[in-house]
């Protein structure tokens, strides 16, 4: 009997040792879970800051932007303002340029204004 003492004390080292290596797996997981879970907080808090720091950086650019616009704004509108506009120079400039020169051309006058002008048909 000595032999089946001795496996029945190998059966149950076994058993034993069966049970100890589920534990231990069942930890493994456990401990796989829990790192993987930390992991992703963590990566999902520097995800959000990173994103809260881009759209910070992005509003004050536009912020930026929209303030060196409204200046140009201002300095355009300001300028407009303190010009004198002279209605009767205008008139006149357009009146040269249009009529008396032909827009900037050498005056051409037709034959027949060139004789209603002399009293003669050319």
């Amino acid at each position: 009997m000595e032999n089946s003492d001795l496996l029945r004390r190998l059966l149950k080292v076994e058993e034993k040792a069966a049970a100890l290596v589920k534990d231990a797996a069942a930890e493994a997981e456990k401990r796989v879970a829990e790192a993987e879970k930390r992991n992703r907080q963590r990566y999902d808090d520097a995800y959000v800051a990173e994103a809260a720091a881009l759209e910070e950086k992005y509003s004050a650019d536009i912020a930026a932007v929209k303030g060196k616009y409204q200046k140009q704004l201002d300095d355009f509108t300001r300028m407009l303002d303190v010009m004198q506009v002279n209605n009767e120079r205008f008139s006149q400039l357009l009146e040269r340029l249009l009529f008396e020169n032909g827009g900037g051309e050498e005056k051409k006058e037709p034959a027949f204004e060139a004789s209603y002008k002399t009293g003669r048909e050319q």
